[in-house]
């Protein structure tokens, strides 16, 4: 065994039509997203990916057949070796299997949108070292299908993703890791794919069949051939042969790792670590590492294919690298983000159980760049057993409201944010077998697992897909973007050049500054993200900065920090905005809202008859509640003055008395003095726009004053006959007190009426852009209730709703 025992509703009808009049004028236009950038990846060539129909592939050697005591003398034959194929197409497909060295033949149906496990003998796994082998896994489909190979012995197990012959080159580099013994340790393995194929080898160290470090040696390869080769161990190096440079001079498949490695070194157990490589032209300069689902640490390494390649961790610089040589980092529990200025190769690593979470054990992940993205992968998960599956999947934060996997939607909060850019992640646990995760931009993926009960303390890991166009000559023609993070009573602003053609930033300049300090760190030239300060001198002052970012192909940014009123949040804090004379005035809040009326009517008559209706006393003045319903749509114009229209439906209580001047006597015996008077009461409802202005005392006091014009909804008046005195005497007709003496329309009702309006009001959030209101506010008509007799109005109002801001 590889590993030892191991120990996750009609007016309202017509006050909605006016209220949305009025709303629509003060709607904002919508903004254009300055930042929103074209996916330059589209000028990739996407045609090539890991799907197709004619593959080469290998099973390098999975730890050893015998384990062996203190003198590497064999004791015991190890566990049983599996080796599988896992193939998954979007349509049905037949599939031919053959390995000439071990007379193999086989085809299988793939029915579309299913998982088929093919097992591979034994005897296909490659043993030897620098010798040729006839163990080419040659497979070749009708239609386009994805591959993965399974390599594995109990508790030392890993996959990798075939990639297609048409997406294959001709110069590679190995990726593997450090010598556990002289039988553990690192292993490359590459196919020819057609006859007459020369390899010229130069490894990092020396090759356990005799090729010195450094020196090229040349082999010939027959189609289907495999040739193997392990570093030769050495106990004064790590006898890793990461950075081996293959080169051939027509297509090659290649593969590396290492047969069973303590990753980190000296962090126990060993597993098995196997990926198939892409070619040099494919690689990148551009990265996203997310941590392993359940896992505390990982590893990763970063591998230069040109001299003097500057990398970068996040915003930090950490290395220089020449060509062939690596930079490792044992231990990141973080996501986090690779950039260099030349093209690198990425790969992640699972570190031992060991490492303190006792959980699965060491697998290799080739991570594919930004420049490689694709918007769709049929993937499959390529262990059965007691394994949970993941995907890590990488995205701009503009696309993760549209991710789909196998056709069901993924909420936006399944996403985080990569540390400081402008990407996104997201970790899922998924079932085993095929999957289709599809969205509107590009995107990275890896699938990987983790071995539970009989298979714990084990792992595997892949890259998920990529394009394998040539990326490297593709233009940066997009600027810096930028975007400002708020923090307390300060300003982070984040400068990134980090979309996947981008090269990173040159310089960043302050253009002037007012009222604004800006601490501005130098920029390492290259780096994909810049974080300078801001900071208010005076608080509570108008302030402004203008900067300027430039790239290294030259793209310039110019944007303005604004440190201006905020009517919304009540204060003043810093806006970002594009070019270097943005507006920089105070944003003006809009604001609609709605509200209960409860009015208070005082009425002053002095008049016997209008209209229709007459009586022989006089209306004098006399009060009474009303009110509806009202609403109403404003925008503040500076920090103290603000202009709101209002609609209401109104109704007016109250009744005008007229006492009749003359008494009469009742009938013998009583002879009771008897006194009547008329009562008058409006029936019909009033429409009311209103204009007004107000003015802050403070973000929740306000005073208000503005003109009001009342339309009449109706002309309906209740006219009766009351008696006043004696009590407890009634009207004949009616047998009560009174009786109706009209009711019907009064044609001198005044059909428009204008007001003076004034008043105070007091608001109080309730959430974020909501403030409940009371308002008490006093209107004076200027004009009679009727045309043709002296008939005022006036009005207190209270008013209890609710405002949203925007």
């Amino acid at each position: 065994m590889a590993s030892m025992l191991k120990t996750r509703f009609p007016f309202f009808v017509l006050l909605a039509m006016t209220l949305s009049v009025l709303a629509g004028i003060c709607l904002p236009v919508n903004g254009v997203d300055l930042h929103a950038q074209t996916a330059a990846s589209d000028a990739a060539e996407t045609g090539k990916n890991s799907e197709g129909t004619e593959f080469w592939i290998c099973f390098q050697r999975n730890y050893r057949d015998f384990d062996v005591d203190r003198d590497n003398n064999p004791i015991k034959r190890t566990d049983e070796l599996e080796l599988n194929l896992f193939l998954t197409a979007k349509q049905n497909a037949l599939v031919a299997i053959e390995i000439d060295g071990i007379a193999y033949n086989r085809e299988v149906n793939v029915r579309a949108g299913t998982v088929v496990n093919v097992a591979v003998d034994s005897a296909a796994q490659l043993r030897g070292s620098d010798e040729i082998e006839r163990l080419g896994v040659h497979i070749t489909s009708d239609v386009p299908i994805a591959v993965y190979g399974l390599n594995r012995r109990f508790q030392t197990t890993d996959t990798y993703l075939a990639l297609p012959v048409n997406v294959l080159g001709t110069e590679y580099m190995a990726m593997c890791y450090d010598k556990l013994s002289s039988e553990l340790i690192s292993q490359v393995a590459l196919i020819a794919t057609e006859d007459n194929t020369v390899v010229t080898i130069t490894p990092s160290t020396a090759t356990a069949g005799g090729h010195p470090e450094g020196e090229p040696h040349k082999v010939l390869l027959q189609e289907g051939d495999v040739y193997q080769f392990n570093a030769a161990y050495d106990r004064r190096t790590r006898s890793d042969l990461t950075g081996t440079l293959i080169q051939a001079d027509k297509k090659i498949a290649v593969f590396s790792g290492h047969n069973c490695a303590h990753v980190p070194a000296g962090t126990r157990a060993c597993n098995l670590l196997v990926e198939q490589l892409p070619p040099m032209h494919s690689w990148g300069r551009h990265f996203f590492l997310g941590t392993l689902a359940n896992r505390s640490t990982s590893t990763w390494r970063v591998l230069a294919s040109e001299p003097n390649t500057t990398v970068f961790e996040d915003q930090k610089k950490i290395a220089v690298l020449n060509a062939g040589e690596f930079y490792e980092k044992r231990n990141f529990s973080e996501n986090t983000q690779i950039k260099a200025d030349k093209p690198v190769m990425v790969a992640e690593f699972a570190q031992g159980f060991q490492n303190g979470d006792s959980i699965g054990d060491p697998m290799m992940i080739i991570v594919s760049p930004s420049q490689q993205f694709r918007d769709s992968y049929l993937i499959a998960t390529p262990v059965d057993g007691s394994w949970q599956h993941y995907l890590n999947i990488v995205m701009p934060g503009e696309g993760t409201s549209s991710l789909r996997i196998n056709g069901r939607n993924i909420p936006q909060r399944e996403f985080q944010r990569f540390g400081r850019s402008s990407y996104f992640i997201g970790q899922f646990q998924i079932p085993l077998g095929t999957h289709l995760i599809e969205a509107d931009v590009p995107f990275g993926l890896y699938s990987y697992g983790f071995g539970l009960q009989r298979d714990a303390w084990d792992a595997y890991g892949n890259m998920g897909g990529q394009n394998f166009g040539v990326v490297e000559n593709l233009p940066d023609s997009l600027a810096p973007a930028v975007e400002g993070l708020p923090a307390g009573d300060s300003l982070q602003v984040l400068i990134r050049d980090e979309r996947p053609f981008d090269r990173g930033l040159q310089k960043v300049d302050i253009v002037s500054a007012r009222n604004l300090s800006v601490e501005l760190p130098g920029v390492e030239s290259g780096a994909p993200l810049l974080e300078a300060g801001v900071t208010a001198i005076k608080a509570n002052v108008f302030g402004r900065a203008v900067m300027r970012a430039v790239d290294l192909a030259g793209n310039v940014a110019d944007f303005s920090i604004c440190y201006r009123y905020d009517p919304v949040e009540g204060k003043y804090s810093f806006v970002v905005q594009d070019g270097a004379t943005a507006d920089c005035s105070p944003e003006k809040l809009r604001y609609w809202g709605a509200y209960a009326n409860l009015s208070f009517n005082a009425w002053t008559a002095d008049f016997g008859g209008t209209g229709e209706i007459s009586t022989p006393g006089r209306f004098g003045d006399a009060s009474g509640m009303g009110g509806v319903i009202g609403g109403l749509v404003g925008m503040q114009l500076t920090p103290k003055l603000g202009a709101t229209a209002r609609l209401s439906i109104d109704t007016y209580g109250g009744e005008l008395l007229a006492p009749d001047s003359l008494t009469t006597l009742t009938p013998p015996p009583d002879r009771r003095v008897v006194q009547e008077a008329g009562v008058l009461t409006l029936d019909n409802a009033w429409l009311s726009l209103g204009l007004s202005g107000e003015y802050y005392l403070t973000d929740r006091f306000y005073f208000t004053a503005g003109v009001q014009t009342s339309f009449a909804l109706g002309s309906g008046v209740t006219l009766k006959r009351r008696i006043l005195t004696p009590s407890g005497l009634v009207y004949s007709e009616s047998n009560e007190n009174e009786f109706i003496q009209y009711e019907d329309g009064l044609g001198s009702i005044a059909p428009i009426r204008l007001a003076l309006t004034g008043g105070v009001g007091m608001t109080y959030p309730i959430v974020p852009r909501i403030k409940a209101f009371v308002e008490l506010r006093r209107t004076a008509f200027l004009t009679d209730v009727v045309d043709d007799a002296d008939w005022g109005q006036s009005q207190t109002n209270i008013n209890f709703g609710a405002r949203v801001q925007f």
